[in-house]
C-alpha cells in the first residue's frame, strides 16, 4: 500500500517525534511503500532522510495555505497514494481538503489537546474539525484519555485510539551515541523535558525546586530544565530573581536527549495536560523513573496506575517538594520501579507492537 504522511516538521517534539518512530517503522515493512510530505526543513526532515524516506518539503515560510493545498493536491494527482495520515491542525485542514478533491481517503493523528486560544485560533479548530467529522475516515487519538475528550466531537464510529510508541533500541542507541553530561556525582537529579509552553507548567517545576532547595540548602540535588521555547527567557529570568543559578540549570533545546534523560534520577511532569508523551515513553525506555502529578490519567495508566512510577495525590508543590527529599535520602527506591517501566514499555510501547495495529486500520480503510 502506498502511504503518505503530512505534518509541520517545524519543531522536535511530541508529535514530530511519534512520527519518526511510525514513518521508520512504516518503511521498513515490505507492504507499504512510504512519503512524507512537511512544511518545514529541520530534524524530522532530516532523520527521515537518513532512513531512507523520501521526504517532500513545502515550505510554509514561503508559501500560502492555499499554494501548499494546490501543491499538495498536484502531488496527490501524481503520486496516486492509497492513504494520506495527516497530524496537526494547519496539516489535517490542507491534507483532507486535498485528499477529498483528489479522490484519496485521508484519516488523523490527534497528538494532544489544543493549547491556544484566539479568536483565530477558534477558527481554525472549527475548520479542523469540520474536516475531520466530514471529510476524513478515521480519528487516531493517542492516547485514552484523549479519547474520552474528542468523543463527543467526531463519535465512537470515527474514533479509534492507538497509542505512541517508539524504538527502544534506537533511544539505548542514542544515549551512548551523544556526549554523557558531566554533571556532580552524588547529587540527586531532577528534570523536567519539553518545551518552554504554558501547557508545560514549568512555573510548577521551579516551584517545587526552590522549595526543596530552600527546605534542606545541605540537600545534595540539581534540577534541569531541558527544552526551548517562547517562555524560556521568563523562566531564566524567575530563576535569577529568586537567587537559584546555583540549584537550577537550563540546557535549551538539545537534538538528542537520550543522554541527559538518561543522567536524570527522576523526571518531573507538571503539566496541565499530556497526550501520551514520547519523553515518557524514552525515559521508561532508559529506566529513568518518573513523578507526575495527580491530573495527568494517561501518565498514570502508562505507569500501571503508579507501580512503575510515583504520582503525587495533590498538586501541593510542598507534596512534590516532601517526595523528592525522599528520594534524596533513599535513592534506592527509584530503581525498581525504573526497571519494571521498562519491562512494560518493550511488552505495550515498542514500535514493533503497535505497527500493526496502524496496518490494520489502513487495510481497513482500504477495504
Amino acid at each position: 500500500m502506498k502511504v503518505l504522511q503530512l505534518a509541520s516538521g517545524d519543531l522536535w517534539a511530541g508529535a514530530e517525534v511519534q512520527l519518526y518512530y511510525l514513518a521508520k517503522a512504516l518503511h521498513r515493512h515490505s507492504e507499504v511503500e512510504l512519503s512524507v510530505v512537511l512544511l518545514n526543513e529541520g530534524q524530522l526532515a532530516q532523520r527521515l532522510r537518513e532512513q531512507g524516506i523520501p521526504v517532500h518539503v513545502f515550505d510554509e515560510s514561503h508559501m500560502s495555505s492555499w499554494r501548499i493545498g494546490r501543491g499538495l493536491y498536484r502531488l496527490l494527482r501524481d503520486q496516486r497514494p492509497d492513504l494520506l495520515h495527516t497530524h496537526r491542525l494547519k496539516e489535517n485542514i490542507v491534507g483532507s481538503v486535498a485528499a477529498a478533491l483528489s479522490g484519496i481517503p485521508s484519516l488523523r493523528s490527534v497528538h494532544g489537546d489544543s493549547e491556544h486560544h484566539g479568536l483565530k485560533q477558534s477558527l481554525f479548530e472549527a475548520a479542523n474539525r469540520f474536516c475531520g467529522r466530514y471529510l476524513q475516515s478515521r480519528i487516531i487519538a493517542v492516547s485514552g484519555e484523549l479519547h474520552g475528550k474528542l468523543l463527543p466531537v467526531y463519535g465512537p464510529k470515527r474514533l479509534i485510539v492507538i497509542e505512541n510508541s517508539l524504538d527502544a533500541a534506537e533511544v539505548e542507541t542514542l544515549a551512548v551515541q551523544g556526549p554523557a553530561p558531566q554533571w556532580e556525582k552524588g547529587m540527586l537529579h531532577v528534570g523536567l523535558v519539553g518545551r518552554m509552553v504554558e501547557v508545560k507548567r514549568v512555573d510548577r517545576f521551579l516551584d517545587i525546586a526552590e522549595l526543596s532547595l530552600r527546605a534542606r540548602p545541605d540537600a545534595a540535588i540539581r534540577f534541569h530544565l531541558i527544552g526551548d521555547g517562547p517562555l524560556l527567557d521568563r523562566y531564566r529570568a524567575s530563576v535569577a530573581e529568586r537567587g537559584l543559578g546555583s540549584g537550577i540549570r537550563f540546557h535549551g533545546f538539545v537534538a538528542n536527549t537520550a543522554p541527559l534523560l538518561q543522567a536524570l534520577d527522576l523526571l518531573l511532569f507538571t503539566s496541565d495536560h499530556e497526550g501520551l508523551p514520547m519523553t515518557l515513553l524514552e525515559a521508561m525506555t532508559l529506566e529513568t523513573p518518573v513523578m507526575y502529578r495527580p491530573g495527568l490519567a494517561t501518565i498514570h495508566q502508562v505507569l500501571e496506575q503508579g507501580a512503575c512510577g510515583f504520582r503525587i495525590d495533590s498538586d501541593s508543590r510542598e507534596d512534590f517538594a516532601s517526595a523528592i527529599l525522599e528520594l534524596a535520602a533513599h535513592p534506592g527506591r527509584l530503581k525498581e520501579k525504573a526497571r519494571q517501566a521498562r519491562q512494560r514499555l518493550l511488552q505495550h510501547y515498542d514500535s514493533s507492537v503497535k505497527l500493526g495495529e496502524y496496518l490494520d486500520l489502513y487495510r481497513q480503510l482500504l477495504a
